[in-house]
C-alpha cells in the first residue's frame, strides 16, 4: 500500500500527488545499530537496513562485512555468515586485534559446527585458544575448551572431550 501526499505548487491552486512508498527506510534508522536491533524481530528490515548501508559505504568495511555476517549468522544461514566472517577475518583492523578476532572467531567456532565442518571448528577453537591463553583470558580459553569437548563428543571420542570439559 502506498501512502498519497499532496503537495500545493507555486501559482494557482493545483494539487500534485506525490507517492511515498511504505517500504522506504528512513534516514535515522540507516545504521549498523539498527541492523542488530532489527536482526531477530524482523530480519527483512535489518536486510533492507544491511543493504542501504552497502550502497551508502559510510562504515569501515570490516564493520558492515561483520555486521552482514551477524545478520547471515542470527538468521540461521551459517553458510553465508561463514563467507562475510572470513572476509571480516582477513582485515587487519579486526585480526590485529586480539579482542576483536576472539569475538569473531568465537562466532566462526559455532558455525563451522553448525555447518558441520568439525575440523574447522576446532582449528578455529585452537586458534582462540592460543590467543586467549596468551592474553591470560580465562573465560574465552574456558570457552575454546568447552567447545573442543563439544566437537570431540559429536566425532564421538568421549574420552578426548572428557579431558576438555575437565580444563
Amino acid at each position: 500500500m502506498r501512502t498519497l501526499f499532496l503537495f500545493i505548487a507555486a501559482g494557482p491552486c493545483v494539487w500534485m500527488p506525490v507517492l511515498a512508498d511504505e517500504n522506504e527506510l528512513p534516514d535515522s534508522i540507516i545504521t549498523i545499530e539498527h541492523t542488530y536491533q532489527y536482526c531477530v524481530s524482523d530480519p527483512e528490515k535489518a536486510q533492507a537496513i544491511m543493504d542501504e548501508l552497502m550502497v551508502r559505504r559510510q562504515d569501515k568495511d570490516w564493520e558492515l562485512d561483520w555486521c552482514q555476517a551477524d545478520l547471515y549468522y542470527n538468521t540461521g544461514k551459517y553458510r553465508l555468515a561463514l563467507f562475510f566472517f572470513e572476509k571480516t577475518a582477513a582485515y587487519k583492523a579486526v585480526n590485529t586485534v586480539p579482542s576483536l578476532y576472539m569475538g569473531l572467531l568465537s562466532t566462526m567456532m559455532e558455525c563451522y559446527r553448525m555447518n558441520n565442518d568439525l575440523e574447522k571448528a576446532m582449528q578455529t577453537a585452537l586458534s582462540l585458544m592460543d590467543i586467549a591463553k596468551a592474553l591470560d583470558d580465562d573465560a574465552e580459553t574456558g570457552r575454546a575448551y568447552m567447545f573442543m569437548g563439544i566437537i570431540t563428543l559429536r566425532q564421538k571420542n568421549a574420552l578426548l572431550a572428557k579431558h576438555y570439559f575437565a580444563q
